[in-house]
């Protein structure tokens, strides 16, 4: 089975002021819930990273600033199998993605971006001159994968194609 460490648990004192700290790096805000005035979760992806940190109110017991030393690289899988299984760890099920958390590897999953690449390329090609397709692409494309919505990719590769290669609509 696939497993993937995707998320740590940050205990901080103030968690409006990690959140500024956080978004001042550029990192992607994901989520800032408030269940209750006693539970809170913040989440942060860093740029094109697959792992993510999370932090708030009520999510943890630990003491702010206790974490230390968050890394999970092994050569020895079966060792790192035993000493994990005598852990315990909280698993999360995750069906799909949101855009932007990690480039899609496969194949299935290249597919589609294409497809929805080339439908959206459609309604910019009706009115621009002639030009390469691929460079539109490769703006949409980067877009998404950034995390944009399909309309601000297309509108992205618009800028692009106009400020980079004077295809202007």
């Amino acid at each position: 089975m696939d497993m993937k460490f995707e998320v740590a648990v940050l205990p901080v004192a103030d968690v409006d002021r990690s959140k500024a700290f956080y978004q001042g790096l550029g990192w992607r805000l994901d989520a800032d819930i408030n269940v209750a005035g006693d539970y809170r979760v913040v989440q942060f992806t860093p740029p094109n990273s697959p792992a993510s940190i999370q932090f708030g109110k009520g999510i943890t017991t630990m003491t702010p600033g206790s974490v230390q030393n968050l890394m999970l690289i092994v050569e020895d899988v079966v060792a790192a199998r035993a000493e994990l299984i005598s852990n315990s760890y909280l698993l999360q099920e995750i069906t799909e993605r949101l855009p932007g958390r990690v480039w899609q590897t496969g194949i299935a999953a290249l597919a589609e971006l294409l497809h929805e690449t080339s439908e959206h390329h459609g309604a910019f090609e009706a009115v621009a001159p002639p030009h390469d397709w691929w460079d539109w692409y490769a703006a949409y494309m980067d877009a998404r994968q950034r995390g944009r919505t399909s309309e601000e990719a297309s509108a992205a590769a618009g800028r692009y194609m106009a400020d980079v290669k004077h295809i202007v609509v």
